[in-house]
């Protein structure tokens, strides 16, 4: 992890250390450990997903979509990337 990594971690009340071992466990099938209330990239383990509509102009939505793939994301993962990132910075 790089040191942005290491600064949005601290916000959260968090160190890579504790990512590491949230991963370990979860690996193992075992994400009692994981607090669902803390944002986080990916769709979530314990979150029902509800669907928005968002209004974008259509070279927007171009964009999104060769950026995202450039990166092997769906448009979806893409935005709620986008999100999760600000809310992570607010």
């Amino acid at each position: 992890m790089g040191k942005r990594d290491d600064e949005v971690l601290r916000s959260i009340g968090m160190a890579s250390d504790d990512v590491d071992a949230i991963a370990d466990a979860c690996e193992r099938g075992d994400c009692s450990m994981w607090d669902g209330s803390r944002v986080s990239y990916g769709s979530p383990l314990k979150e029902e997903m509800t669907t928005i509509s968002v209004r974008l102009p259509k070279s927007r939505v171009a964009a999104i979509e060769r950026v995202a793939g450039k990166g092997g994301l769906s448009r979806s993962e893409f935005v709620r990337r986008a999100v999760d990132q600000k809310l992570l910075m607010s």
